[in-house]
């Protein structure tokens, strides 16, 4: 059974421009984010890599700490990295974003096969566009919620976050809703 959400802290709606402010991005930028473990396996470099290639009106935003994060803010000028914030902050960190990013690496099996992040559950709840790496732990978790690229290949990455995808409400798969689907699966 894939992880979840909690709703109760996505049900207060934060204004994008408060978030930004809040969180010190640019007003008047396009916001890519990504909310985690700034390392390989989860494809921090990645999308840090394609903060080369994204038109001037875009900023890659990382935000949370991790082994690659120095070395990442040294290579990377164009991405902007900021410290990791409280999970009950995690809703007002996400309305800051245009598309929110999960760019797991093909590279790492447990990030491309069995991991179900809890951020994929954070990013469908906000009903926000979600660019992610086209390995088959994304596909299960996300359910086609998303536009996929080619897993570590930041130019594809680049190239999608400018990609119109729809998500026309938020999806919350609550911490409810996976005991009901190991109750069923139970229930032979």
């Amino acid at each position: 059974a894939h992880d979840a959400v909690d709703p109760e802290p996505f049900k207060k709606k934060h204004s994008q421009k408060e978030s930004r402010a809040w969180l010190g991005v640019p007003q008047n930028k396009k916001i890519a984010l990504y909310v985690g473990r700034i390392d390989e396996a989860k494809g921090a470099d990645t999308f840090a890599a394609a903060s080369k290639h994204v038109a001037d009106d875009w900023v890659c935003v990382l935000v949370g700490s991790g082994e690659l994060k120095n070395e990442l803010i040294k290579k990377y000028p164009k991405a902007l990295f900021l410290p990791e914030t409280p999970y009950r902050e995690l809703p007002r960190v996400l309305a800051a974003a245009d598309v929110l990013v999960l760019p797991n690496s093909a590279k790492d099996e447990n990030a491309s096969k069995y991991t179900s992040p809890l951020k994929a559950f954070a990013y469908l709840a906000t009903g926000k566009q979600i660019v992610a790496s086209d390995v088959s732990a994304l596909r299960n978790s996300l359910k086609g919620n998303a536009v996929f690229f080619k897993p570590d290949n930041q130019f594809s990455l680049a190239k999608k976050l400018e990609t119109k995808g729809v998500l026309t409400e938020a999806v919350i798969y609550s911490w409810e809703d996976r005991v009901g689907c190991i109750l069923n699966s139970l229930a032979l």
